[in-house]
């Protein structure tokens, strides 16, 4: 007997939309009436739409068939979720680090040329107390 797929986390019976990039949504088993509107939920066509709308009664002028996606029912929904990485945090992390190189270069090449001045100072001071003793 064919059984229904469920979601893993809260039994849930659950079915599939394609979406545009060629993947499956998961959707709420049962079907909405929609009536879109431009700032309404986000539900999901049978072949894998977005349309944004309000549920209103079966009937309706106007309504449209759609899924509600099962993310914005499910109680484990956050469980579920893949974390993304943040770009936004992830290019200042490496700016930072390329900064903190950058600077250790300059720090690098100011200490370096401290030392050559400090061993120029030297070799004078040697050289006029050699010069210094002769006169």
């Amino acid at each position: 007997m064919y059984e229904p797929p469920k979601c893993r986390k809260c039994g849930k019976v659950i079915s599939f939309v394609p979406t545009k990039k060629g993947s499956q949504m998961p959707v709420d088993g049962f079907s909405v009436c929609i009536l879109p509107y431009i700032r309404g939920s986000v539900y999901y066509t049978d072949r894998g739409e977005q349309i944004r709308g309000y549920l209103v009664e079966p009937g309706t002028k106007g309504a449209v068939r759609a899924y509600t996606p099962h993310w914005v029912t499910c109680p484990h929904a956050d469980e579920n979720r893949k974390p993304r990485p943040d770009k936004r945090r992830e290019a200042i992390k490496e700016q930072v680090a390329r900064e903190k190189e950058i600077a250790a270069k300059r720090e690098a090449r100011r200490e370096e040329k401290a030392t050559k001045a400090a061993e120029a100072i030297e070799a004078e001071k040697a050289q006029f107390s050699i010069f210094g003793a002769l006169v």
